[in-house]
């Protein structure tokens, strides 16, 4: 995926570093690969106790927020011709329905963050978003967040989420 894009990373760089200085948390960035995720790029929390992903690694799209943003970007069709037939559960919080994940894209949809609360990992939250890159391919950024710093980070990060998705808009589409 990154090589298809090779500036991609260089271009979003910028808005993963603000991110990570006003959040204090790990920003991730991750493209679709297949029915995937994969994650090209991340700029770490400085705390001992954080939430970070290798470079790389690929994640299912119904239960992660950066995966869940992209599928709100998608049309209907597409969503549906990438999920696989049965949702598979990662922890007790894991969407296996396909009426409560459309329903869980209907509000991404409206409201331009989608998140993960405990559904991949036990222990870690995520909130995420996904744009357009300059091919109109979505990419989205996501913020795992350790569930014992949850209260403060999603306050900052809902603080922060609005401009610096301006931003990554400005930025991916030049």
């Amino acid at each position: 995926a990154r090589s298809g894009r090779p500036d991609l990373e260089a271009q979003l760089r910028p808005v993963l570093a603000a991110l990570n200085e006003q959040l204090d948390e790990t920003v991730d960035l991750a493209v679709l690969d297949g029915d995937r995720l994969r994650f090209v790029a991340q700029v770490a929390a400085p705390h001992r106790l954080r939430a970070v992903s290798a470079v790389g690694t690929t994640f299912p799209l119904h239960c992660t927020a950066n995966g869940k943003a992209v599928l709100a970007l998608l049309p209907d069709e597409a969503v549906d011709a990438l999920l696989p037939a049965a949702l598979e559960r990662f922890t007790a919080h894991t969407i296996v329905t396909r009426t409560a994940l459309l329903d869980e894209l209907a509000v991404v949809r409206d409201e331009g963050v989608a998140f993960d609360r405990e559904e991949h990992t036990e222990g870690i939250w995520a909130a995420g978003f996904a744009v357009r890159d300059a091919l109109g391919t979505p990419v989205a950024i996501s913020v795992p967040i350790p569930a014992s710093r949850l209260a403060e980070s999603v306050r900052r990060m809902m603080r922060s989420t609005s401009s610096i998705t301006s931003t990554a808009r400005c930025t991916s589409t030049r």
